[in-house]
């Protein structure tokens, strides 16, 4: 880069000045001309077109790609080595090539959680997130539960009956959290490639203030060299950000799962309970209160005790309030007793 240097405690001009793209014509003179790649069969460019004879080498399109893409990288790092491309450098080149790299691990994640979206913006989805690790260990139903070993988890937003509660469970979650952390990979992405754009123009724009104001020489080398880097180091960043916030949404959604899990799990389980006890009670409903003679009536009585009258609801129209229900298991051994004391006097 074209180096104004640092004068005295005034005025200064910036160390990374772009000369810009200046003459010449990059690929001139010529460049690739005459007949193509003539001679003994071959590939040909003829005629504004390309062609292949029937003994051409399949390879050499991509021979030819390789050798022109390599050419203009060369020609690129070429420009950038004389300082010829606006706001880079070789070192701040390297370091957007990195960051663009480090977006790969939290990009391959990303698919796990795209239902996120649907839910935070409308609050309805029909789809699922699930965690990177699966384990078999687990609690809650067969399609939405969590590990009980590791921080597995699987929420789905369609199941019946749990997928609508799913849902507004995940949307509570992540109303509680900051929505920086919800941001997506693709987000950060789009944030650092217009940070690399930018950069283009952002020192440029942005030295001439510091070079007019009055600072020492050591102040403004700080800032020359902060102003220059600035959109580079905030764009390595980004996927540092971004795989960060990956682990923190998996965390937060563990948890979050794990809540869902234990309520259905807990649910299961009542339903199970219930469904025992159904099985066990009669099918029959007797009263509370003998229609007799209005003594009550309670456990496992099926005659009442004052008048030996039977206490089996016959009427649909009872109010339930006032029926009960009797375990199959259990003897009327009261009721037995005051019918057998009966026929002893009789």
């Amino acid at each position: 880069m074209a180096s104004g240097g640092h004068f005295g405690g005034g005025f200064h001009s910036g160390g990374f000045h772009s000369g810009g793209f200046s003459g010449g014509g990059g690929f001139s003179g010529g460049g690739f001309s005459g007949g193509g790649f003539s001679g003994g069969g071959g590939s040909h460019f003829h005629g504004g077109g390309y062609y292949r004879s029937d003994d051409d080498d399949p390879y050499e399109p991509y021979v030819l790609l390789i050798v022109v893409g390599g050419a203009i990288i060369f020609f690129l790092a070429g420009q950038i080595i004389m300082g010829n491309i606006p706001g880079l450098n070789l070192l701040n080149t390297g370091i957007f090539i990195t960051a663009f790299c480090l977006f790969i691990p939290s990009h391959k994640q990303s698919d796990r959680t795209d239902a996120l979206k649907d839910i935070l913006k409308h609050q309805y989805s029909k789809s699922y997130i699930k965690s990177e690790v699966y384990s078999g260990d687990r609690i809650g139903s067969k399609l939405t539960w969590a590990g009980k070993n590791n921080k597995s988890y699987w929420i789905s937003f369609y199941e019946k009956p749990y997928g609508e509660n799913n849902v507004l469970e995940v949307y509570e979650t992540m109303k509680r959290t900051p929505r920086i952390v919800w941001i997506r990979p693709k987000t950060w992405s789009g944030i650092c490639i217009a940070l690399f754009v930018i950069n283009f123009f952002f020192y440029e724009f942005t030295i001439p203030f510091f070079e007019n104001m009055w600072m020492s020489d050591e102040a403004f080398v700080f800032f020359d060299y902060l102003i220059f880097y600035l959109p580079s180091i905030l764009a390595l960043l980004c996927p540092i950000l971004s795989l960060i916030f990956v682990k923190v949404r998996d965390n937060i959604l563990y948890e979050c799962a794990l809540r869902i899990a234990e309520d259905i799990a807990a649910k299961e389980k009542r339903k199970v309970t219930e469904n025992e006890i159904d099985s066990k009670l009669s099918k029959k409903w007797y009263y509370k209160v003998c229609p007799n003679c209005g003594a009550p009536a309670t456990g496992a009585l099926k005659h009442c005790l004052s008048c030996g009258s039977s206490l089996e609801v016959l009427e649909s129209t009872q109010i339930v309030g006032a029926m009960r229900r009797i375990y199959e298991g259990d003897s009327d051994e009261a009721s037995t007793a005051y019918l057998d004391r009966r026929i002893k006097e009789v």
